[in-house]
């Protein structure tokens, strides 16, 4: 309508136009707020779902972290597993030769002792034998002085031998 129309209405139409302008602008006051409603549900949602997704990619980033870190722990056991495992070889083997140069020093010293003893039993004999034929020497010595100084003694023994010859004999 125009402003020329306007004027020649009369004014209980006017009036009731006003209402019913009215009426339209409450109801599309009402519209509004309703879309404005909607339109802030939707943003709380694009939020909340922007937010979950961030939260999602950063779940993802501390699993791939946990993952990583996972991952290399696992490593760095296999690498000290395999170094303790060298090192264990080493220590094995150091002890096995360590042990068989105990055995073969030990072998040494029996041996050095086994010729150490034998030589000792040796000298022991040698000297036990130096005595032995020095007493005997002694012994004989005596008893020829024995009896030479009791030369009746001796003849009476060698006819006290010889009778037991013939006596043998017969």
């Amino acid at each position: 309508m125009t402003g020329k129309e306007m004027k020649k209405l009369r004014r209980d139409e006017l009036l009731q136009m006003l209402i019913e302008q009215t009426q339209k602008g409450d109801a599309l006051e009402e519209e509004l707020a309703l879309a404005q409603a909607k339109l802030e549900e939707r943003e709380i949602i694009l939020q909340e779902a922007g937010t979950m997704a961030e939260a999602a990619l950063r779940l993802n980033a501390v699993f791939q972290a946990a993952d990583e870190a996972a991952a290399q722990y696992l490593e760095n056991i296999r690498i000290m597993e395999t170094r303790y495992s060298l090192q264990a070889d080493q220590l094995e083997t150091k002890a096995k030769e360590r042990a068989e140069a105990m055995i073969a020093e030990a072998a040494q010293r029996c041996r050095t002792l086994e010729e150490e003893t034998k030589r000792s039993c040796e000298e022991m004999t040698a000297q036990a034998q130096r005595e032995a034929d020095s007493y005997w020497n002694e012994v004989s010595r005596r008893l020829e002085q024995y009896l030479t100084d009791h030369e009746e003694l001796t003849e009476w023994l060698l006819r006290r031998t010889q009778n037991r010859t013939r006596e043998e004999k017969t």
